[in-house]
Order: C-alpha cells, then sequence, then structure tokens
C-alpha cells in the first residue's frame, strides 16, 4: 500500500506542468527520444560500450547511438516500470523496478532475469555499483542490501533502526567510502557496508535524493531544498545553493569528466556549477520539458538528462571545464582516483606533490605485472595529471602506484570493454 501511494503521488507531481524560465546563451540541449514510447524517464545508465539505457514506465530501453534511436530491452523484466539502473564492473546490468524488485541482464537488456532479491524489499530504491565489484541497492521498506559477487546473491548490511524508510541515492568515492542519501540524511560506511554511522551534521534538510562524488574528492547532496557540499568525507555540510539555484528540490546530480557539476531539479530545469558550487547557472536552452529525473555521462563529454514528461535530452559538455585548482602549493602528497572509473579505454590520475621530488606513477595488472609507466623523473611542487590509455589490454581490475620520494600510494581502477 505505502508503494503504491508513494509511486502515484510521484505520478501526479512528474505531471504538474513545468513553468518555462530564463534559459541559458551556451551549449543548448537536444531531443534524444526517437523511439522511446512514452517520455516518463525515471533512470538513465551508460555500459562500458558505450551503450545508453533508459529506464521508463514501460521498461528498459537501450540505444547505441546516443540516444539518436532506442529499441525495447526489457525481455523477461516482470515489472516494466523501472526505477534505478546500473552497470557493474563486469558488465551486468541491473535494475530496480516498482513492485517487484531488483533483476539483472549479462546480455546488455537482451534478456533479464530476478537478482535474487526479495521483491517486497527492493521497489523505488537505488543500486549502485562499486569499482572493486561490490553492489549496493536501496530498500522501500528501509536499508540497504549488499552483494559481493556481482549480483548472484544478496545480503542485509543496514543497522537495525539506523535507516528510514526511503534509501533512494547512494555514492561511492575514490577511497571505497559508501554514502547513502535517505529521507533522514546521509549514512556513511567506511567498511563497504559492514557497518553505517550518521553523516550530516550542517544538513538542514534531511531529504537527500541524489548524490554525487567531485573529482576533488567532495561530496554533494541533493535535497528537498537545494545542494549541499562536503569537504571531509560527510563529516559536515554546507549549503551551496544560495544564488540562482536557491533553495530548489534537487533529483539528480552528476560530475562530468571536466569536473563540472549539474543539478537537475523538480520542475526547474539544470543547474550547472564550474567552481565546486560557489556559483550556479541556469542551463536551460532547447529542454522543453523542466522536471529531470536522471543524469548519465559518457567518458567522451555527452550529457544526458531523463525528464518527466519530455524523454531524454543530450548536450556536449566536455569543453564546459570547471575551474582549475585552488591557488597556491598543496600541503601533503596525494593520489587522487581516477576518472572516469570504470573507463573505456582512457582515464585519467591526478596527484599533488607538496615540493619537488622523484616522481614513478606505474600501473601493474592483478597479477603484478607492470603493464606502462606513466611518469617517470622529477617533477616540480604542485597539481599534476597523467593518462593512461588501455587500448591494448584486455578488461579487468588494474593498479596504479605512485611514488614520489618517500610516499607510496596505490589505488585500483577498472577497465570495461
Amino acid at each position: 500500500m505505502l508503494r503504491s501511494i508513494l509511486f502515484s503521488l510521484a505520478l501526479l507531481l512528474a505531471a504538474a506542468p513545468a513553468a518555462v524560465r530564463a534559459q541559458d546563451s551556451g551549449v543548448p540541449w537536444t531531443s534524444a527520444s526517437e523511439g522511446l514510447p512514452g517520455l516518463d524517464i525515471w533512470s538513465l545508465a551508460l555500459d562500458g560500450g558505450g551503450a545508453l539505457f533508459a529506464g521508463t514506465s514501460f521498461g528498459v530501453y537501450r540505444s547505441d547511438d546516443q540516444g539518436t534511436s532506442w529499441a525495447p530491452a526489457h525481455a523477461g523484466l516482470d515489472s516494466l516500470l523501472v526505477t534505478g539502473l546500473a552497470v557493474s564492473p563486469d558488465g551486468v546490468l541491473f535494475a530496480a523496478t516498482h513492485e517487484d524488485g531488483l533483476f539483472r541482464s549479462d546480455d546488455r537488456g537482451a534478456t533479464w532475469s530476478p537478482a535474487g532479491v526479495d521483491p517486497e524489499v527492493l521497489s523505488l530504491g537505488d543500486v549502485v555499483a562499486a569499482p572493486s565489484g561490490a553492489l549496493y541497492a536501496g530498500a522501500l521498506l528501509g536499508g540497504v542490501y549488499r552483494s559481493l559477487d556481482f549480483g548472484e546473491s544478496w545480503v542485509e548490511v543496514h543497522d537495525a533502526g539506523l535507516f528510514s524508510p526511503l534509501v533512494p541515492a547512494f555514492a561511492i568515492d575514490a577511497n571505497g567510502v559508501v554514502f547513502a542519501g535517505s529521507d533522514d540524511g546521509v549514512l556513511r560506511s567506511q567498511d563497504a557496508g559492514a557497518t553505517w554511522e550518521p553523516a550530516s551534521e550542517g544538513l538542514d534538510n534531511p531529504y537527500v535524493e541524489s548524490l554525487a562524488i567531485g573529482a576533488d574528492g567532495a561530496v554533494f547532496a541533493g535535497t528537498d531544498a537545494g545542494v549541499y557540499r562536503s569537504l571531509d568525507g560527510g563529516g559536515s555540510w554546507s549549503a551551496v545553493h544560495t544564488d540562482a539555484l536557491g533553495a530548489t528540490n534537487v533529483r539528480a546530480l552528476v560530475v562530468t569528466p571536466a569536473n563540472a557539476l549539474f543539478a537537475g531539479t523538480h520542475h526547474a530545469g539544470v543547474f550547472r556549477t564550474l567552481d565546486n558550487g560557489a556559483t550556479w547557472e541556469e542551463v536551460n536552452d532547447g529542454l522543453t520539458d523542466l522536471d529531470i529525473h536522471a543524469f548519465a555521462v559518457s567518458a567522451e563529454g555527452v550529457l544526458f538528462a531523463g525528464t518527466g514528461g519530455g524523454g531524454v535530452f543530450r548536450r556536449d559538455v566536455a569543453t564546459e571545464v570547471a575551474s582549475e585548482e585552488p591557488a597556491g602549493l598543496p600541503s601533503r602528497y596525494r593520489l587522487e582516483g581516477n576518472y572516469p572509473n570504470p573507463f573505456n579505454p582512457t582515464t585519467r590520475i591526478r596527484y599533488e606533490l607538496p615540493e619537488a621530488a622523484p616522481v614513478t606513477l606505474g600501473v601493474f595488472d592483478a597479477t603484478g605485472r607492470r603493464v606502462a609507466v606513466l611518469v617517470q623523473g622529477v617533477e616540480a611542487a604542485g597539481r599534476h595529471e597523467a593518462r593512461f590509455d588501455a587500448t591494448a589490454l584486455p578488461s579487468g581490475v588494474y593498479f596504479y602506484r605512485l611514488t614520489a620520494g618517500a610516499f607510496t600510494e596505490v589505488r585500483h581502477m577498472v577497465l570495461l570493454r
């Protein structure tokens, strides 16, 4: 009964007329909905091969040409209302459905089968894939479920009494810290979901509908009343919606490869910040529906927006570059998580040096064999970036190691074709 009430309310809100507001003067949005039977888009996802998937009220649809055309991809789905989509590092596609729980597809949406989770638990939630292969899914009736075998089996990993009924959003940072957004704030797990703790200090609005991680590690939360930012891994939050964006219901957030942040709102369209949330501008030129439900962004810098009644729209954001790093030298050595991750076939790796040092940045496969040397030599203090091209390598988990003087740090990344 609760599911039906909540979903009926969502449909009513999505059907409300949208007032057209001022439009931006930058790159326009273009429609990308040819072949979709309905224009209400609940979720979007991209796989490593560049296929775009849309979860709609009429099932899952796939586009192999960046939204120019669509074809049905939902054979075997018991419920055709798809509220969440995610792709695991090994290419398995997951769909969270209304009423019937979680489904999986091992053949890029051609066929589907139940993912082995009680359908009474996993409805209207979100599902997210970690680079390690772990999957996290939110439950309508409260809590989080985790799979460590690419969705073959699932276990509850939420603390009793800690989670409120709705868990609509997840994000995972480069260190593997998992953030869950709920209707009672943000919760954080630093041990792959084994234990959770509240992480909502300074979050004035508790209903968190969307989460995103910036390239510099900043965590963003979209709430019923604007966007909040944490610069200390969820330890504290501050509002970053004080100008054009305002205290608007933010349903979707996405960070582009150039580290621009886009916020999708309920009936106010899309907003963009190029300075980590300090200022925002409206970017609605070309949009015919301002109710934004979902985003997906390709490694090449094409941003897709799913709307509540206008279908899918596309925008080239490759040239929309965030502000340069802040002035001044870094205070410590630091190796950041690569972006994008998973990737195909290129990704970028950033690192910081507080002083000049001999630097080696190498890439290794799962057996420990070195497959690439990206940097070798003395480098000046400051912020640096290296590009890794894995065109000649097979899919799999790879590790990259930075050695700078006495400092050494290792991180992992996933090549997914």
